[in-house]
């Protein structure tokens, strides 16, 4: 099983800060390993403001690896001004690029029409590659997001 990680940036990233970031990601992916064995790691900035870094089927993130990581991606966007632990940020697909919608506006927003059981929400909820792979964005009405709503789907 190839092990996925998702971290949603708090804004859009500059085509400047994109590069940067991404040759950072190539250097720290090809190094990657646990317990002295490479992790046949790849990572990439998708959207113009996700993270998303992955293990090969055969490759095992253990505790210390994946603190490795995380420290890694804490560390970019502290030097870069940028968030990428707000877990409280909805993504939605917007073509080839997301928009946020904090958890707190998400009933105001489904209320208003903003956004339906339609509207197209990244799945960055998966713990699998093949299981994002599949399916990468999918309705609203489908995500664990919606069972934040007051009032429940029309």
């Amino acid at each position: 099983m190839q092990d996925v990680w998702f971290y949603v940036a708090d804004r859009q990233l500059s085509e400047a800060e994109q590069q940067l970031i991404q040759d950072e990601l190539d250097a720290f992916a090809g190094g990657w390993a646990a317990h002295g064995h490479h992790l046949g790691a790849a990572a990439l900035l998708a959207y113009g403001q996700l993270i998303i870094m992955r293990t090969t089927a055969e490759a095992v993130a253990s505790g210390c690896s994946i603190d490795k990581s995380v420290s890694f991606v804490r560390e970019i966007g502290q030097r870069f001004g940028i968030d990428f632990f707000n877990r409280t940020l909805m993504p939605i697909a917007d073509g080839e690029t997301i928009r946020t919608l904090p958890m707190s506006a998400i009933n105001e927003a489904y209320s208003s029409g903003t956004i339906t059981e339609t509207t197209p929400i990244l799945n960055n909820l998966q713990t699998s590659w093949a299981e994002f792979e599949a399916s990468p964005v999918v309705p609203f009405a489908e995500t664990g997001w919606s069972r934040i709503l007051q009032n429940p789907l029309k």
